[in-house]
């Protein structure tokens, strides 16, 4: 049941979408694309492309609805062609800004889809907005749109291409180049079966013809035109091939032809409100009386075609005025928007200056935190150090106390020992030399006989404890400074 409502639904939607009616709370109804939708919003626009020549207003129309659709259904490739059908639509409506509006929007949304074919179809449609102003601009989009289009092998794509190449060869006098162009896409539109662009073709062939005064193979061309124009019920394009037939038979002076292709293009011409070609048709006629020598008519046309370029002198000029007038408005907009665009920059430069500053700072408070305990610590390290010194410097004192104790001592020492040492310096002499003199006159005394050989040696042995007790006294002064000078004895 539930799937049948939302059938239901989705039914009712596709159906308000191509009429143009809205959905009561439509915002609270969730429509799930799927490809029978997309396949009427791919109707809508093929219907659009079809009526562009025929009815271009209902051409817009039917984009629009198919543009509303694809929205609805976030169907890019949909809303891309509906944009490019719009941007036909107004071309033929000869609304240029709005055409090359939507043709950019086209662009836009293929390109970011990534479609080469939709891209390529744009821009050709946009080439064919400069054509008419700008030749060089205008191959310039239909080479990049053929260079996009050759690896896809879009036959009608390409038609479509070389026919709107032909045309600008046309207006740059390269006639036999664009009647290659024009026999090319002839046979590409024969191809997919596109009559449309088969009149095109044909008719564009008849024209160059025309303009080199080729009478009979520009009537050739045109009558084929003719024939397909009309089985397709294509009403401008009947209109348009009238006059050029009518041009053809004025020249051969079949006037009976041409006033009969006049008569039915003028028709046409007002039955679609176009202007332009009602006044060609009026300046056609004016040739055709002036043929026939009804001169009486012929300025009755001639003035009518006077008529009719002062009232489009006036609508230019009024066109021209509101242009001036629409461009004001539209600089003031874009003079607005460009101070409240530089208003919003200033904005955000110094939301950004703020920013920056603010992380500035807090990085400097950090740096500031970081130094202060880094300072704490340096100062504990210090006052840690100091107390070490200080206590070394205590040790040092007690040591050098201690010292100071020791070198006074050891002066004391030093002292008496150079006190002995010279005491034992001035009596050393006298008290060795008195064993010595013994020992010599011993040695004398037996060296003349004169004492006995046991007397010898007992005096000898005498000696020499004498001199063991005067060395060893002098090793005891030395060894012990409290020891008293062996002299005193």
């Amino acid at each position: 049941m539930i799937q049948k409502i939302k059938s239901a639904v989705q039914i009712a939607a596709i159906f308000c979408a191509i009429w143009g009616v809205g959905l009561p709370h439509a915002h609270a109804i969730q429509i799930t694309t799927n490809p029978a939708d997309s396949s009427v919003v791919d109707t809508l626009n093929k219907r659009a492309f079809t009526n562009r020549l025929k009815n271009s207003e209902l051409s817009l129309e039917g984009a629009k609805k198919a543009l509303a659709m694809a929205k609805q259904l976030h169907y890019t490739k949909g809303e891309a062609e509906a944009y490019r059908m719009m941007g036909l639509a107004t071309y033929y409506l000869f609304e240029t800004e709005k055409s090359i509006s939507y043709y950019l929007k086209s662009l836009q949304l293929f390109v970011a889809s990534k479609n080469k074919a939709g891209q390529a179809k744009v821009l050709n449609n946009i080439g064919g907005l400069y054509s008419q102003t700008d030749y060089t601009k205008a191959s310039g989009y239909f080479n990049r749109a053929l260079k996009l289009a050759l690896p896809l092998r879009d036959t009608g794509m390409l038609a479509n291409i070389y026919l709107n190449m032909g045309n600008i060869n046309v207006r740059t006098k390269r006639h036999v180049q664009a009647l290659d162009d024009y026999i090319k896409a002839e046979k590409m539109f024969s191809a997919v079966g596109d009559k449309t662009g088969i009149v095109h073709s044909l008719q564009n062939c008849g024209k160059i013809f025309l303009d080199r005064s080729m009478f009979d193979q520009a009537e050739n061309f045109l009558v084929k035109a003719y024939k397909l124009a009309k089985e397709e019920d294509l009403s401008e394009s009947i209109a348009s091939i009238n006059l050029s037939l009518a041009s053809i038979y004025i020249a051969k002076k079949n006037y009976t032809a041409a006033g009969k292709y006049l008569m039915e293009g003028m028709r046409l011409a007002k039955e679609t409100h176009d202007e332009k070609m009602v006044n060609d048709f009026n300046h056609t006629y004016y040739e055709l009386e002036a043929k026939r020598k009804n001169y009486g008519n012929a300025l009755h046309f001639l003035q009518l075609v006077y008529k009719q370029d002062s009232v489009n002198f006036r609508k230019n000029e009024t066109a021209k005025i509101d242009l001036i007038v629409d461009q004001s408005h539209k600089n003031e907009l874009i003079r607005k928007n460009e101070l409240y665009r530089v208003k919003q920059e200033k904005k955000n430069i110094i939301l950004v200056f703020s920013l920056i500053i603010t992380g500035l700072l807090f990085i400097l408070i950090i740096l500031l935190v970081r130094s202060v305990r880094q300072k704490n610590r340096a100062n504990e390290e210090l006052l840690y150090l100091n107390e070490e010194i200080n206590s070394q410097k205590n040790q040092l004192l007690v040591i050098n106390k201690h010292l100071k104790g020791l070198v006074n001592e050891k002066s004391k020492l030093d002292k008496i020992n150079a006190i002995k040492i010279n005491e034992l310096s001035t009596h050393l002499p006298h008290d060795v030399r008195g064993p010595l003199s013994t020992l010599k006159t011993i040695i004398e005394l037996d060296d003349e006989k004169m004492i006995s050989h046991k007397e010898l040696v007992r005096n000898l042995k005498i000696c020499v404890e004498v001199l063991e007790i005067k060395i060893k006294r002098i090793n005891d002064l030395l060894a012990n400074p409290k020891a008293k000078p062996f002299y005193d004895d």
